[in-house]
């Protein structure tokens, strides 16, 4: 017998390996061991998963060095399982293998090699194994409680673990108030992570140690925008006065993250000298960063603002104009009789003929403000000084002439024409990608505009940065994002698009499709949210739901019509965005319901006839309308089928009624 098991555990394919390792597992005879501790060497993950749990359920120690060597298998749910199964054996020879389990890189090892090791009635000899033991159950907090004697195990984390155990050093090392952890984050600052440079120049912005300045100055350099944006609040807080000059170079910086949090930290430490970049960004192309620059301005209460911070009070923005005027009343109560804005009057006046609706409203009411006639408004000579202009930084939408810039000399030359995105020829619908899978990308563009009959132009970022960057160009109409990207993900970008861009469409396309993610991608803006396929049959239909999505325009209920988006369409973009929702169909004749429930047709009613019956009945209409509701539960179940099997078959019967109409013709 034992013969034909071996065989089974030779067998070519490994579900049949699968099943004798199940087999075995359920027998309570001891010969059962040898053959399981063959399978723990599978070259399936599988088999030797299955294998390890069952020599847990025996409780036979000839399997504790088997299972020990599996420690070092190279796929982290095997070494899981082989560190489970010791715990239940019970052999004490396994616990000094368990410990050293206890620094895997993989969470779910540590923990359950924890918990085996309290089976094992194990008790750590050192700080080092304690710090270890609190860290694979997840209860920082604990070891912070420890104090002292827990910065130097976390010291060792730091010096020689991969880059998630050095971020939770350096986490846990920040939770505790004693002076080397200063030393510690100096040398976090070094890491190749940026999330651990991140995390220690947080924790050093606590201690606000002036010695640590030198060093954070040194990441305002750094080559990843988010260190950088967090270097400049640790530079501000530790360096004070001295940190004015760094944070002024930093003003120019590529991302406008950067730029805002400079403009921030400028305005609280005050000083003069700051004037003159902050006016620069005034004109910043960003609306945070202007907003940040005019703030700033209104704290440190320097005339020379005037100028700019007048005509802010034309920015098309809403936000910009109330910042401006707070800050006037800051810089000056009677700022209306200011130098600053007799020169700013001819550009107010040159405001009132701007294209832009807001801008020509706010200027009619400025000058109102200021009991200005526009018509009999003369020239005003140029100031001996004048206001700090832009330099290499993009003008914003200012009512500046546009046949004028002012380049970093203070001269004034023809300028450039933005290029806002359009193209010559027949109106193209314009669209971001933003992945970072560049393979993925290139047939995503390539299937999409052949798709559209070249009417979409596709445009593609591989993060945020580039993504923003396209969007500033270009008149994007739809927005098509994956969560997973690097730096900032896709959700985190997805808040940004929706407070920046709020009528801009935005869909989410990932392999990442969670309910969580599902839930917070919708509830920050996400008009919709999809799997991504496995075919480019699945990307065809993907591209008839976002087509659709760029031309509905939001109503209540979310209404559309079936000749122009077949009701199949619909939903199968609900049942490929695990969506939960009642589809209502009608005709003049039919009315009926489809219930969705996380991307499955759980029910369907069309007249007096339930599940998959009416669910056909519904599909066969050749024209009507639909609605999408809330999802309620269902008065029955009474579909169980594939989502996909269900619209296939829908599919053949529909064929199967046109041919015979064709051939009864």
């Amino acid at each position: 017998m034992q013969w034909w098991t071996y065989q089974q555990l030779r067998a070519s394919n490994a579900s049949t390996r699968l099943t004798a390792v199940e087999k075995l597992a359920q027998s309570e005879n001891a010969d059962s061991v040898g053959p399981l501790i063959f399978a723990v060497k599978d070259e399936d993950t599988g088999v030797r998963c299955a294998a390890a749990r069952a020599l847990g359920r025996f409780k036979d120690r000839r399997a504790t060095e088997p299972l020990i060597q599996m420690l070092r298998d190279a796929v982290p749910l095997a070494r899981a399982a082989a560190a489970e199964a010791l715990g239940k054996l019970g052999d004490p020879q396994a616990v000094n293998w368990l410990v050293a389990m206890l620094r895997d890189n993989d969470p779910q090892v540590r923990t359950i090699a924890s918990r085996s090791l309290e089976k094992l009635d194990w008790r750590p000899d050192t700080d080092s194994q304690r710090v270890l033991q609190i860290l694979a159950t997840g209860k920082r907090h604990q070891i912070a409680a420890l104090g002292a004697e827990a910065i130097e195990p976390l010291l060792e984390m730091l010096d020689t673990g991969p880059p998630n155990k050095q971020l939770e050093a350096v986490k846990t090392l920040g939770e505790i108030n004693e002076p080397p952890v200063v030393h510690a984050m100096l040398r976090a600052l070094k890491k190749g992570s940026p999330a651990v440079r991140i995390a220690a120049l947080e924790a050093l912005e606590q201690f606000a140690d002036p010695s640590t300045y030198a060093e954070m100055e040194r990441l305002l350099r750094d080559s990843n925008a988010n260190v950088r944006g967090a270097a400049v609040d640790a530079v501000a807080r530790c360096g004070g006065v001295q940190a004015v000059p760094p944070l002024l170079r930093i003003l120019k910086d590529s991302s406008w993250e950067v730029r805002r949090a400079a403009a921030k930290a400028l305005g609280l430490l005050g000083g003069t000298s700051a004037v003159e970049g902050l006016c620069e960004l005034v004109r910043d192309r960003d609306r945070d960063v202007r907003e940040s620059a005019i703030v700033a301005l209104g704290q440190i209460c320097d005339s020379r603002a005037i100028y700019l911070l007048v005509l802010s009070l034309l920015d098309p923005e809403s936000c910009i104009r109330n910042a401006a005027a707070n800050s006037l009343q800051n810089v000056d109560r009677h700022w209306k009789n200011a130098e600053g804005v007799r020169q700013a009057l001819p550009e107010i006046k040159a405001a009132l003929n701007h294209s832009d609706y807001w801008i020509r409203n706010s200027a009619a009411k400025l000058l109102e403000q200021l009991n200005v006639d526009p018509n009999a408004m003369e020239p005003v000579a140029p100031a001996a000084l004048p206001p700090p202009p832009a330099r290499d930084l993009p003008a914003a939408a200012l009512p500046i002439p546009a046949d004028l810039s002012i380049n970093s000399d203070r001269d004034l030359r023809p300028a450039a024409p933005l290029n806002d995105g359009n193209m010559s020829g027949p109106k193209q619908r314009q669209i971001l990608f933003v992945d970072d899978e560049d393979v993925f990308q290139e047939t995503v563009r390539n299937l999409f505009v052949m798709l559209s009959n070249n009417t979409w132009r596709v445009h593609c970022a591989a993060s945020a940065d580039q993504a923003l960057a396209i969007l500033k160009t270009n008149k994007i109409e739809l927005a098509i994002v994956d969560i997973v990207m690097p730096v900032l993900d896709g959700a985190q970008f997805l808040r940004i698009l929706q407070r920046r861009y709020p009528d801009l469409k935005k869909a989410i396309l990932t392999g990442n499709a969670t309910e969580e993610n599902r839930s917070d991608c919708l509830a920050n803006g996400a008009d919709l949210f999809i799997e991504k396929p496995h075919s480019s049959e699945g990307l065809k239909s993907i591209f008839v739901m976002l087509d659709e999505l760029i031309t509905w325009t939001p109503q209540e209920g979310f209404q559309g019509v079936l000749r122009r988006v077949g009701l199949q369409d619909v939903i199968q973009m609900e049942c490929l965005g695990r969506n939960s929702s009642i589809v209502e169909v009608q005709d003049q004749q039919m009315r009926g319901r489809i219930y969705i429930e996380n991307g499955s047709i759980i029910h369907a009613a069309a007249g007096d006839g339930t599940g998959e019956h009416a669910l056909q009945q519904l599909l066969a209409l050749a024209g009507g309308s639909f609605e999408l509701l809330p999802f309620e539960p269902p008065p029955q179940r009474t579909i169980n089928g594939q989502w996909e099997s269900l619209l296939m078959e829908a599919a053949r019967l529909r064929d199967e009624t046109a041919a015979q109409q064709v051939a009864g013709q």
